[in-house]
């Protein structure tokens, strides 16, 4: 058995650099995007991790949602979706938000410059006229249980709001106009609040501004119901490239580490054939005949070099995950979604459904710790690919 030489170590070893260092890359600008603007994450004087906090103390079941709205479960009683909105709801987001509302949840909105998307999701039109003026504390009287407690409310600069709806009733108003905006929605109420009032770090703890936000929350999270604090709209949506510019959009550390691994494939490629041997099939004559497709040698290089390292099951698990991910990707269904249900929609023929069957449990059961060898993983390569090419997965 011949040692591995050392521009493969080497080779190797910078990959895994820089794997690394993306890894830590990405994680930093993540980092920075969930502790920035009105993110429940965040603990700057603009961000909103103090109502968060103050609603978890209060006992209320708070969370920070990173995923879709419409992807919410059904026992949430209250969703606060705070401006600035960097990227739309969707139209599932929008038709969630309909049957939702018409069974009785609370929409929060708070409103900064314009309402935004939010407006084209049948809840009534808003804008903005003008400003709040500066900052100063206003009285508050009020019947409602909404407010019970609220005296006085501390309001910063912010828009004004108007509605154009006439079943929208004005709960607070200054001078200038509307600061906060109510109506019913089916069963449902939405709340719009201008970010004059808004539960930023900054101004919640002034005057009554965190009790008029924790009367709003417990009202709707009653009988155990969850608080969602919508997240996922405070980052930038990732544009999906078009004309061969799918590659500038990503991240520079991901774009580094794709041109080394890049390299050492095509390092292990090319060697492939003499430095890790060819991989034969055997014609009817006993003749033994190298094959010379391109994928033959990826898949035959790739699998000797982790033979070496004494661990197929890498290989395997890695293309399994990729597998399922697009896999999820093209059936449109989550991926910890069961395997029927995933193979089922992706509308392949039944012989194909079964080699996806087939493989996605394989490739399961390797993950979960599973062993497997050269052979297998040579076989599963194989089968993935013609999974990819029968579904264009790419």
């Amino acid at each position: 058995m011949r040692r591995p030489s050392a521009e493969v170590w080497v080779l190797m070893g910078l990959v895994l650099v820089f794997v690394v260092l993306a890894t830590v890359r990405e994680q930093e600008a993540l980092q920075e995007a969930l502790h920035s603007g009105p993110s429940a994450f965040s603990v700057r004087p603009d961000g909103g991790r103090a109502l968060f906090d103050l609603s978890r103390r209060r006992g209320m079941r708070a969370v920070r949602w990173t995923d879709r709205i419409s992807r919410l479960p059904s026992d949430t009683g209250a969703i606060l979706l705070t401006e600035p909105l960097l990227q739309p709801l969707s139209r599932e987001d929008e038709t969630f938000l309909h049957d939702w509302l018409a069974d009785g949840g609370m929409l929060i909105v708070v409103v900064d410059r314009r309402f935004g998307r939010a407006a084209s999701v049948g809840l009534g039109d808003v804008e903005t006229a003008g400003f709040a003026g500066v900052p100063r504390t206003i009285p508050l009287q009020s019947r409602s249980p909404l407010f019970h407690d609220v005296r006085a409310l501390h309001v910063d600069r912010g828009p004004v709001l108007v509605a154009s709806r006439p079943d929208a009733e004005t709960v607070i108003e200054v001078q200038q106009g509307a600061l906060a905006l109510s109506w019913r929605e089916g069963k449902g109420t939405v709340v719009a609040l201008s970010a004059a009032i808004g539960p930023v770090n900054r101004t919640i703890g002034l005057d009554d501004n965190a009790v008029l936000y924790v009367n709003l929350l417990e009202s709707a999270a009653s009988k155990g119901k969850s608080v969602a604090f919508a997240e996922l709209y405070h980052r930038p949506a990732t544009p999906v490239g078009r004309g061969g510019q799918w590659w500038r959009i990503l991240p520079g550390s991901v774009r580094a580490a794709g041109w080394l691994l890049a390299l050492v494939l095509f390092a292990a490629v090319w060697n492939g054939n003499h430095r890790f041997g060819a991989l034969l099939e055997r014609r009817s004559d006993g003749v033994e005949t190298p094959r010379e497709t391109a994928g033959s040698l990826y898949v035959t290089s790739m699998a000797s070099l982790l033979r070496r390292a004494r661990q197929p099951e890498i290989a395997i698990e890695h293309l399994h995950a990729s597998l399922l991910r697009d896999l999820a990707q093209h059936a449109g269904v989550d991926i910890s979604a069961p395997t029927a249900e995933l193979v089922r929609a992706t509308n392949a023929p039944a012989d194909l459904a079964q080699t996806i069957t087939d493989a996605v449990e394989f490739g399961a059961s390797i993950a979960a710790g599973g062993r497997a060898t050269e052979e297998k993983l040579v076989s599963y390569a194989r089968t993935v690919q013609t999974i990819r090419r029968e579904l264009r997965l790419g």
